[in-house]
């Protein structure tokens, strides 16, 4: 069998306290604080095209079998895009979006882009 090659990644160090629990079992947690999470996924969009611009966000085979890939800086702008072309056909809270659709980046795209202005 071939051997593959593999990439050093550097990880926090793993650290877990253990403790009994009263029915026997065991309790883990993680003595390192969370960071609090984002405050949506357009805020790590955002974050992610400005940090990384050029980095692969989302990638999904063409008919023809090469690869369609989007960068955070691609992916970000189309959601803006797309985003204000649903607000100026009149989409909100109460007029939401329905995507009847097989899993694409064009889904992927709509998706967060009404999530981005509040659109079910």
């Amino acid at each position: 069998m071939e051997k593959r090659p593999f990439i050093d990644l550097a990880f926090a160090p793993a650290r877990v306290c253990a403790r009994p629990s009263r029915d026997g079992g065991t309790i883990l947690s993680s003595p390192m604080p969370l960071e609090p999470p984002p405050e949506s996924v357009g805020v790590m969009l955002a974050h992610w095209a400005s940090v990384a611009p050029e980095r692969p966000f989302l990638a999904e085979r063409a008919p023809d079998g090469s690869w369609r890939h989007l960068t955070y800086s691609q992916a970000h702008r189309a959601v803006r895009s797309l985003g204000q072309a649903l607000l100026e056909r009149g989409l909100d809270a109460e007029h939401p979006v329905m995507l009847l659709s097989g899993n694409s980046i064009d889904n992927a795209l709509l998706q967060l882009a009404a999530m981005e202005i509040g659109v079910p």
